[in-house]
Parts: structure tokens; C-alpha cells; sequence
């Protein structure tokens, strides 16, 4: 315990020896070996009580257990003993690990031509841009492909046929009939002169089952 000199108290009476000692920090007791002085940085005195049993020692600038006193000895309280955390770890459950689909190349639909299944929707053909193909036995229908090489089967608008050779419908081709000569009856003077009439063949249609020509004057 701290007390200032000067103060009424049972520790009146002792002279301030701070301000004739400014070095020094520590100093007996006048009267009592229990308790000792200690001046602050501003000269002032501080009278301060060693703990019971305890006498004040310059030489070690503390205090220290008196010669024949019996200190009681301090037991410290119990150290509580932390027991060890127990966790219980939940169960997991993952789930059951995906079926991948083995990858078969080229594995894709066909077309059923009547012969047999057909389709030419190859993955290297689609990759090659080629998806346009003839329907076999039937040049009224073609087969078109998706990026899937799934094979679609298309008709041909009415009169057309597919030509591969240029990936499209197309009129079909009509073979020219053959000619007929004209015919005529006349009559001669024997003078290299005279006169008669012809009647002509008309000109035949060019479409397939239409009977007209569109080449009219």
C-alpha cells in the first residue's frame, strides 16, 4: 500500500528524504523494518508495507521473508482439467457415381430403304460438310443429314427428280421426238413455176405430262 507523506495517518512524522536523495528510489524505514520508502521521478515520498512475515532488505531493494516468522504457505486454487472434446462424426452418404455411356463412333440411325438399312450421314461426312445424298431406287426422294448424323428423308416437289451431281431437284429430262417431214401437195407449169401448200408437224411440249409449250410467238 502506497501512502504520500504528510498525511494524517499512523505513518506521520517521517521526513520527505526524496528531496535531499533525488538518485535513489529506495530507502529504510526510520522506525519500522516492515515497511520501507520509495521516491517517484518528482521527489515525492512513498511509505510502503512489506507483506506479513516480511522485513525490507536495501541490499536487494525488496522485501523478505523475517528470520524466525513462519510464512503461511499460499495454495493455489485447483487447475481446472479440461476433458478432452468429443465429436461425433455424422454419417455421409455420396451418391452413387454417374453411368457414362460408352461413346460408339459412328453408331447412328439408318434409313430403311425397302433393300435394307441406309445411311450415309457418317460423322466424317458431316464433318466434310457432305449432307445432301441420293435415295436409292427412288430419284423422287433425297436424304438429308443434321450435325448429329441423323439421316432425314425428303421429297422432291411435283415433276422434279434429285440430281446428285448438283445436290438439288430438277425437272426431268425429256428426249426430243423424232422428226416428221413436212408434207404438201402442188402442181408444176414445166416452166420451173407453180404453186402448192404444206402442212406442218406441231412443235411437242418440253415438260413431262403437260401437252403445251410455253415457246409460242
Amino acid at each position: 500500500e502506497k501512502r504520500q507523506a504528510g498525511c494524517a495517518s499512523a505513518f506521520q512524522g517521517v521526513p520527505n528524504i526524496c528531496q535531499s536523495n533525488p538518485s535513489a528510489v529506495f530507502f529504510n524505514h526510520p522506525s519500522d523494518p516492515t515497511k520501507f520508502l520509495q521516491c517517484d521521478v518528482v521527489s515525492r515520498m512513498y511509505i510502503i508495507q512489506c507483506p506479513q512475515g516480511e522485513v525490507f532488505d536495501l541490499s536487494m531493494s525488496g522485501c523478505k521473508p523475517q528470520a524466525g516468522v513462519t510464512v503461511p504457505a499460499v495454495t493455489p486454487p485447483p487447475v481446472a482439467t479440461r476433458l478432452p472434446a468429443t465429436y461425433t462424426m455424422a454419417p455421409t452418404t455420396r451418391p452413387p457415381p454417374a453411368t457414362i455411356r460408352p461413346y460408339t463412333p459412328n453408331m447412328l440411325p439408318t434409313v430403311n430403304t425397302g433393300t435394307g438399312n441406309y445411311n450415309p450421314c457418317t460423322l466424317q461426312s458431316v464433318a466434310l460438310g457432305q449432307i445432301y445424298f441420293a435415295y436409292p431406287g427412288d430419284n423422287s426422294k433425297f436424304i438429308e443429314c443434321d450435325y448429329q448424323g441423323h439421316a432425314s428423308v425428303l421429297n422432291c416437289p411435283n415433276l422434279l427428280v434429285w440430281d446428285q451431281s448438283i445436290l438439288s431437284c430438277m425437272y426431268k429430262s425429256v428426249p426430243n421426238p423424232t422428226s416428221t417431214p413436212a408434207t404438201g401437195t402442188g402442181f408444176g407449169t414445166g416452166t420451173g413455176t407453180g404453186s402448192g401448200t404444206v402442212t406442218a408437224r406441231p412443235t411437242p411440249a418440253v415438260v413431262a405430262g403437260q401437252n403445251n409449250n410455253p415457246c409460242t410467238q
